[in-house]
C-alpha cells in the first residue's frame, strides 16, 4: 500500500552558475516541495473516487441508541474510507432507537445484492460470550464463498476506546464500520498488515488522524470493485445459516480496558 518516493538530491557546487541554470534548480526544488517535504517517507497513493455502478446501500440498525450527530459523522468517515476504494455509500436509518430519523420505506424492502446491514449494539459479547473483550466489531462471512451482508459494531467498545485514546467516538465507529464492511466486500482472509483492514489498532494508530494509512490497499480496492461487479451480476441468496464470524479489528492490550455496563 505504501508508495515510496525517493527524491533526487540537488546541490549547487559552483556559486557562479548562470542565472538561467539557477532558476531551473529553484524550479525543481519548488516542485519537490510541492510534492512533499518529507522526501524519504512513504507518500499516500493517489486519491480515488467512486464510479457509477459501485454504489452500495448500508442499513443502520441502531440498537445501541447512538446519538444522531456522532452517528452521522461516523457515516461520513466510513463513506470517505470506502470512497477511496471506489465505492459510494447510501445510508439508511432503519431504527429502532429513539431520537434517530423515522425508518426509510426502503428498510422494509428485501435485501438486494448491493445491500448491507450494520447493527450498532452495546456489548459485542451479547452475540457470543467467547468474543475477546477488545473486539470492536464482527462481520458474518459465509465460509463457502457466498455473499455476506451482516456486520456488528460495539458502541460500548467504541466509547471506551475513544475515552482511552482521546479521539472522537464517531472516528472509532466510522472506522470500525468501514473495517467490517470491508470483510463483507472482500470475503474471507481480508485482514492485512497495513490500512483499514489491520486486525489490531494501537493507540498510536488511532491518534495519528484520518490519513491514507486508514484506506484500503490498492489490491484490496481492486478486489472490492471486482466483487461488487459479481454482486451486480447475481441475485443475493440469503444464507440459511449466518456464516462464520470474521472478528476484527481487535484493539491492542493497552486499549482493552474494562467498560461500564450500560
Amino acid at each position: 500500500m505504501r508508495a515510496q518516493r525517493n527524491s533526487d538530491s540537488l546541490a549547487v557546487a559552483n556559486p557562479d552558475f548562470e542565472v538561467v541554470a539557477l532558476k531551473k534548480v529553484l524550479a525543481v526544488l519548488l516542485g519537490l516541495l510541492f510534492l512533499g517535504s518529507n522526501s524519504g517517507q512513504a507518500q499516500p497513493p493517489a486519491r480515488r473516487h467512486s464510479n457509477r455502478g459501485t454504489r452500495i446501500t448500508v442499513r443502520i440498525q441502531n440498537y445501541a441508541g447512538v446519538p444522531l450527530r456522532p452517528l452521522a459523522r461516523a457515516e461520513e468517515i466510513a463513506s470517505d474510507i470506502l470512497n477511496q476504494a471506489g465505492v459510494e455509500v447510501r445510508w439508511l436509518h432503519c431504527g429502532p432507537a429513539a431520537g434517530t430519523p423515522q425508518p426509510s420505506p426502503d428498510c422494509a424492502k428485501p435485501l438486494g445484492s448491493m445491500d448491507f446491514v450494520v447493527a450498532l449494539i452495546g456489548k459485542i459479547q451479547t452475540l457470543s460470550p467467547e468474543l475477546p473483550e477488545g473486539t470492536l466489531g464482527i462481520a458474518l462471512v459465509p465460509p463457502d464463498g457466498r455473499q455476506g451482508f451482516q456486520a456488528y459494531v460495539s458502541y460500548d467498545r467504541a466509547r471506551g476506546t475513544a475515552r482511552d485514546t482521546q479521539v472522537s467516538v464517531d472516528r472509532v465507529l466510522g472506522s470500525g464500520a468501514a473495517h467490517e464492511l470491508g470483510h463483507l466486500l472482500l470475503g474471507e482472509g481480508a485482514h492485512s498488515s497495513t490500512g483499514i483492514m489491520r486486525i489490531v489498532w494501537g493507540k498510536a494508530d488511532l491518534k495519528s488522524g484520518l490519513n491514507w494509512n486508514w484506506w484500503f490497499t490498492p489490491q484490496q480496492s481492486k478486489l472490492i470493485r471486482a466483487n461488487l461487479e459479481l454482486r451486480l451480476a447475481t441475485l443475493r441468496e440469503t444464507p440459511s445459516t449466518p456464516g462464520e464470524i470474521s472478528s476484527g479489528p481487535r484493539l491492542s492490550p493497552s486499549l482493552s480496558t474494562s467498560l461500564p455496563t450500560l
